[in-house]
């Protein structure tokens, strides 16, 4: 191997440590998103139809959410 393709084997090690630091970063921050909108969702299936009606929700809309992946709040505006 020549030097010149040592050096570039040493300079991009550093950009391709920062892209898959950052691929990371992004994959988790999904995870975290996702794990949330599920557990808001079970928490509003868990509740009442009354308690639904006074947020201005029905089951249909909970279970139209889950099946499309649309957030509850986005769709009604």
């Amino acid at each position: 191997m020549s030097f010149a393709g040592s050096a570039f084997q040493t300079a991009a090690t550093p950009r391709l440590a920062a892209h898959a630091a950052q691929a990371i970063r992004t994959a988790w921050a999904r995870y975290v998103s996702h794990r949330q909108r599920w557990r808001e969702l079970r928490e509003l299936r868990a509740m009442d139809d009354m308690s639904l009606k006074d947020i201005g929700i029905t089951r249909l809309d909970i279970r139209a959410a889950i099946r499309s992946g649309v957030d509850l709040d986005s769709a009604r505006h």
